[in-house]
């Protein structure tokens, strides 16, 4: 965790004051202030690690602000998925052979009151991604590398979804992975590096 220190007078501490001082990358700084002879008081301010653009007037720091906050306020936790979850979240997708995500998250809800509310999209990844019969999870055969090798030289450049659906029970995850794992095989095999990357 990286820190800085700059000493400015309590009149300067405002929001609005120093906003333009730490819009960029630091992860926190804690900002001293001077108070006549008493000892220093230190204040620790978080801030975003992404860049933003330095603002200059007083009504962009306040939505600046508000717009940190609420992003604070309104992140998810990351909370594992449990067997029972999974368990539910299979027996929803087969009672729901439309895929509606929006009635499956909302049923999986009421079926776990007391955990966190999960929403369509992670209902379908998890379903797409883990728990699909049809996904394969060993290791890759040498057909499907050179499957992969013949199916990236004819799609786009990064389209994993694409070349998913054309590399039976493997996800685009999987996929991403494997390209960046052979990196030099797919090289020597003529795969130009834009697609790699």
């Amino acid at each position: 965790m990286e820190s800085m220190c700059i000493n400015i007078s309590d009149d300067d501490l405002g929001f609005g004051a120093i906003s333009p001082l730490l819009q960029f990358n630091i992860k926190s700084c804690v900002i001293q202030t001077k108070t006549g002879y008493e000892a220093p008081q230190a204040y620790d301010i978080e801030r975003p690690v992404r860049s933003t653009p330095a603002y200059t007037n007083t009504a962009a720091n306040k939505q600046y602000r508000y717009d940190y906050e609420y992003e604070v306020a309104t992140r998810k936790a990351s909370v594992p998925w449990s067997m029972e979850e999974d368990l539910a979240l299979t027996q929803l997708v087969r009672d729901h052979e439309q895929r509606n995500w929006s009635e499956v998250a909302r049923q999986l809800g009421h079926a776990f009151p007391n955990r966190m509310q999960r929403s369509c999209n992670q209902c379908n990844q998890r379903w797409m991604r883990v728990l699909c019969p049809g996904i394969k999870k060993g290791k890759w055969t040498p057909d499907e590398d050179q499957l992969l090798q013949n199916v990236m030289l004819n799609c786009e450049p990064k389209k994993w979804k694409q070349i998913a659906l054309q590399i039976p029970g493997r996800t685009d995850i999987q996929i991403r992975y494997r390209v960046l794992k052979i990196r030099d095989f797919l090289l020597q095999a003529g795969v130009p590096e834009e697609y790699i990357q």
